[in-house]
């Protein structure tokens, strides 16, 4: 893990960012001693900022505090040990050395005693500058990567990287988590690598629905002639602005979304209060329909959780949150 991708937060604190696949701007980053903040960053000035400690869960059976990475339940020693030791064999949880010794990072290991170890001696190994695809940002410059996955700083550190639900991730300062097999496939091509995943292809339920509304249909009008349900057509939605441009992405949100949700987006991006979209659905859908108790459009709307859903995943992909 390379030195120069920690950051200090405004108390000073050192922190590092939670490998968590999110290819967007905002990002969860701990402390060694598990504090835990969210960081923004905004593409009209350029700049990173700190959101405010965020206060982890405590599970009710256990007692065991836990945050949500990932729209995954994560143990705040699991959090600590995914940004601060490297786990390069995919060990699924983290241990201490020695119990009376404490929490800290220094007396922590991943559990799993497997001794298997990465050789690269007798592999050909190819080095390029590191070319972040269009839309990564900000710049993330004297970075090289390696056909086998293994990434170089500007000061001659080589990091592999560590494993997140079984993705190989690594986080480069100013950029952020990155997939290593996407980026080895993005500089070499995947001719360089057997084991690559093949490219993820539109399941052809998303593509009719992305054809239809290209021609003007409605929602409701493809529901009925596909013999589904409303409700099922408004779940495919996430993965149709998933898979069409961003400019085409706004451009059907704003043809089906309501003014209710587009609102509260609104009052919440107003208030500074999008931290609570790191909380589970149902804690922020709760806080939207707070906001918007008075309207009764909103209040009617059976497809509102699917609009906010949607409104999110925009924000999102133009890096907002």
């Amino acid at each position: 893990m390379f030195i120069d991708a920690v950051e200090e937060d405004p108390t000073g604190t050192p922190m590092r960012q939670i490998p968590c696949n999110n290819k967007f701007s905002s990002s969860l980053w701990i402390s060694e001693n598990g504090s835990v903040r969210r960081r923004f960053y905004n593409i009209f000035n350029q700049i990173w900022s700190w959101g405010d400690i965020l206060n982890p869960h405590v599970d009710e059976n256990s007692g065991e505090s836990f945050i949500y990475c990932d729209n995954r339940k994560i143990s705040l020693v699991k959090a600590v040990a995914l940004a601060w030791l490297p786990n390069m064999k995919n060990k699924k949880q983290p241990k201490f050395r020695n119990i009376e010794e404490g929490s800290s990072v220094t007396n922590m290991l991943w559990s799993d005693d497997s001794e298997d170890e990465l050789i690269l001696d007798d592999q050909h190994e190819e080095w390029k500058d590191f070319s972040e695809q269009k839309n990564a940002f900000p710049r993330c410059n004297s970075i090289q990567i390696s056909s086998l996955g293994r990434f170089r700083n500007k000061l001659g550190e080589v990091s592999e990287g560590t494993f997140f639900s079984n993705d190989r991730m690594i986080c480069l300062p100013n950029q952020g988590a990155v997939n290593v097999q996407d980026m080895v496939d993005h500089h070499f091509g995947q001719a360089n690598n057997e084991k690559k995943i093949p490219q993820k292809k539109i399941p052809q339920r998303i593509q009719s629905l992305i054809e239809a509304l290209r021609d003007g249909v409605t929602l409701e009008d493809y529901a009925s002639t596909s013999n589904l349900g409303l409700s099922t057509i408004w779940s495919y939605m996430y993965e149709v602005l998933l898979n069409v441009s961003l400019d085409e992405a706004n451009s059907l949100a704003k043809s089906i979304i309501s003014e209710s949700a587009h609102k509260a987006m609104y009052m919440i991006f107003e208030k500074n209060e999008y931290d609570i979209f790191s909380q589970k659905a149902k804690e922020y859908m709760k806080h939207i329909d707070y906001l918007l108790c008075d309207d009764p459009d909103w209040k009617c709307n059976p497809h509102r959780f699917q609009e906010i859903r949607l409104l999110k995943l925009l924000c999102q992909r133009n890096a907002m949150i």
